[in-house]
């Protein structure tokens, strides 16, 4: 299913009716499931869950060690230049910025 069909599934769903009627039990089933359906997230992002935020946390913390373990794995883009190939447009380094060479 491409995100294009996902949003027409829901294009004319009423959320401000359903997040207004999410009940605790509702919050507290979610947060029991191992796998989170599309409701689910939606009882989770409710004003109800805001009571269970610690819950959540918990939970959260729980699937984080059990998928990613305790690690921290960190990216630091090295240059030796002042230059990159690449035209990210975020980047100073970019290739297009304009600034003079160096190495």
């Amino acid at each position: 299913m491409s995100f294009y069909d996902v949003i027409e599934k829901y294009r004319d769903f009423d959320f401000d009716g359903y997040l207004n009627n999410v009940t605790d039990n509702d919050v507290l089933r979610s947060l029991s499931k191992d796998k989170l359906e599309d409701f689910d997230i939606l009882n989770l992002l409710s004003k109800t869950a805001v009571k269970h935020l610690e819950d959540m946390a918990q939970k959260a913390h729980k699937l984080s060690v059990q998928y990613f373990g305790k690690t921290v794995c960190l990216y630091t883009p090295m240059y030796i230049a002042n230059y990159c190939v690449n035209q990210c447009v975020y980047c100073s380094y970019n290739i297009k910025s304009g600034i003079k060479e160096k190495n």
